[in-house]
């Protein structure tokens, strides 16, 4: 028997000996630990990123544009919608996702949550890029939808992140608030997307100025309570 067959012999049993240990030997699996704070800054970080994107959408199709006073109108109605975005994500939000408390719910789905969010808030920033480029006419319908079921995405996000964690948090969910600060902006938005074809692009932008301004009153109108980053 040749030096180079014994060699194969060799290696194929140490191979063997190697699967019998891995299968004699039990899987010890734990969880990892994650912190609240840690994470939704982190979480609020990326958001912060998008929203900045979206910002770049409107600086993009400005800086190529002559200065006349219907830019003027749209970049500070697309600028407005952020700034209101922002203080809904992450002043009256966890993680980027409006309404949601800090540790109510299990890190997957404060996650899952915050990639839906982010995604729509990319979506926005391109209908915003779309209504900076058609200005001076009409929004084509498509760019419209996607401006206006965006943001109601995002109403909707807000709706769930605020009902799904009250029994995790053992804190009643003050229906009438909630749906007053939320079901106007949201119908508003809808009602945009399905009827607003004959507006003008700075009409439609301002609209949804006025629909997330509209659930950010709702916070700013009445105290903050202590652990929570509003009394929803």
């Amino acid at each position: 028997m040749g030096h180079a067959q014994l060699l194969r012999q060799q290696s194929r049993a140490d191979a063997e000996t190697h699967r019998s240990d891995r299968a004699g030997r039990s899987l010890n699996l734990t969880l990892a630990q994650v912190d609240p704070v840690h994470l939704g800054e982190r979480l609020g970080l990326f958001t912060l990123i998008v929203l900045g994107e979206s910002v770049v959408q409107l600086v993009d199709v400005a800086s190529d544009a002559d200065w006349d006073r219907t830019l003027e109108l749209s970049g500070l109605a697309g600028f407005l919608l952020l700034v209101t975005i922002w203080q809904l994500s992450l002043v009256h939000g966890y993680g980027g996702v409006p309404n949601l408390r800090e540790s109510v719910l299990p890190p997957r789905l404060v996650l899952f949550l915050h990639c839906v969010t982010n995604g729509t808030l990319t979506a926005l920033a391109a209908g915003l890029g779309a209504a900076m480029e058609h200005r001076h006419g009409q929004l084509p319908a498509g760019g419209r939808w996607v401006l206006c079921a965006s943001l109601s995405v995002y109403f909707v996000i807000a709706v769930a992140a605020a009902i799904v964690p009250g029994p995790a948090a053992q804190a009643p969910v003050a229906w009438g608030r909630l749906l007053g600060r939320l079901l106007p902006p949201l119908a508003l938005s809808l009602a945009i997307g399905l009827f607003g074809g004959g507006l003008p692009t700075a009409v439609v932008v301002w609209l949804l100025v006025a629909a997330a301004g509209w659930s950010l009153l709702g916070h700013i109108a009445r105290p903050m309570r202590a652990g929570l980053p509003d009394d929803v």
